[in-house]
């Protein structure tokens, strides 16, 4: 029987083989591995450092009583073989659910003429080998559609844990792709692929590294995995030093920086001589002269005298003299209105008693008085 392998050049690739299109660096090579020799069947794998294996006996011939020894076994062999003599660095074999364990609905498989017993002598004959491998055992895949990973989510689970379930190719093809682009989480690994409604959306390489080995890596695949990611900035060099990042726009633009406030603090006290604003708060040059500074005074009433609001008089008890003259509010209270004239001021000097009640002042607003009441006449 004649298949096709498609075998891609993981490792190798030039520059000029990297800028073209993945499509365009797949290599299909026909060869006949139940009836060319190992060298041929070499010679078709040629320098690849991967080979994934998915061949299996067609459903069409089903009457076909030696298809799955003479597929699903002997040309699986022939190729673990042929890939050991060209030095392949991973091999990935693709089989099914029940291969090492018999349970409902997988082992209905072996009716097709002990397919799944075949399946497992191929697994048998890739781990003896000594390649480094990873055994895929999909669930079943030929109902789901590609749309199926949008209501499913991928379970990768290890051997002998599920006997049924489904999943898409297209999981299943991108779970392999995950195998060959971390060898490390997949290296000698039996992998069981199912997709579930129920199962939480996890990222492949996760679920792979979570599954135990049958063998430990070697140290070169580590070098591998870290060589291809990609190589951290260096730090900046005694020579080479880096210029922080300003924590407020202003340190750029000094014309946006908003005038500074004052620190707060007591009337009457001055900053400190070592603080920080004492400088910068303490004397301001006088808009007027120029070049004469001043203190910064605390209101701006100081300057605009035409801008501060009237002051009210101090309250004070009724019996209590006006203020002196050279108080505060002196000037502003010393003359008040005799509420026994018309209005008439007088003087500072002639100290007046304020009137407790507005209607002194206004007698048409006074309501009228009731009389006294007076005892009875006997």
């Amino acid at each position: 029987m004649t298949m096709q392998l498609r075998i891609y050049m993981w490792a190798g690739l030039s520059d000029l083989d990297q800028s073209r299109p993945a499509a365009e660096r797949l290599e299909i090579v026909e060869c006949d591995l139940e009836k060319q020799p190992q060298e041929d069947i070499a010679s078709a794998i040629g320098n690849a450092a991967i080979v994934v294996c998915s061949i299996g006996a067609s459903e069409k011939d089903i009457l076909d009583v030696t298809g799955p020894y003479r597929i699903d076994y002997m040309a699986t062999n022939n190729l673990v073989r042929a890939a050991t003599a060209a030095k392949v660095e991973h091999f990935i074999l693709v089989t099914s659910l029940g291969t090492n364990r018999i349970g409902f609905p997988a082992f209905l498989l072996n009716l097709f003429w002990g397919v799944l017993c075949w399946k497992r002598r191929a697994e048998e004959a890739l781990i003896g080998s000594g390649l480094a491998y990873t055994i895929v055992r999909p669930g079943g895949m030929e109902r789901p559609t590609d749309a199926f990973k949008e209501t499913h989510n991928l379970v990768v689970a290890g051997e002998d844990t599920y006997v049924g379930g489904l999943v898409s190719n297209l999981q299943v093809a991108e779970l392999i792709a995950c195998m060959a682009s971390n060898r490390r989480a997949s290296y000698c690994k039996v992998v069981e692929a199912v997709a579930e409604t129920t199962a939480p959306l996890l990222p492949m390489e996760e679920q792979l590294a979570k599954l135990p080995s049958k063998r430990e890596p070697p140290p070169e695949l580590d070098e591998l995995e870290e060589g291809e990611k990609l190589v951290p900035p260096k730090p900046p060099t005694s020579n080479e030093t880096a210029e922080q990042r300003p924590l407020s726009p202003y340190t750029a633009f000094v014309d946006l920086k908003p005038p500074s406030s004052p620190s707060p603090r007591p009337p009457g006290a001055a900053p400190a001589p070592d603080s920080p604003d004492a400088a910068a708060s303490s004397t301001v040059l006088d808009p007027i002269s120029g070049d004469q500074p001043q203190q910064r005074s605390l209101s701006p009433y100081t300057r605009y005298e035409e801008l501060k609001p009237p002051s009210s008089p101090s309250p004070r008890s009724p019996s209590a003299t006006s203020a002196p003259l050279d108080a505060p509010v002196a000037a502003a209270s010393s003359v008040v209105l005799d509420s026994s004239t018309n209005g008439i001021p007088i003087s500072s000097d002639q100290p007046n008693q304020r009137p407790l009640s507005p209607y002194t002042r206004y007698e048409e607003l006074k309501p009228p008085s009731s009389p006294t009441p007076s005892a009875p006449k006997l």
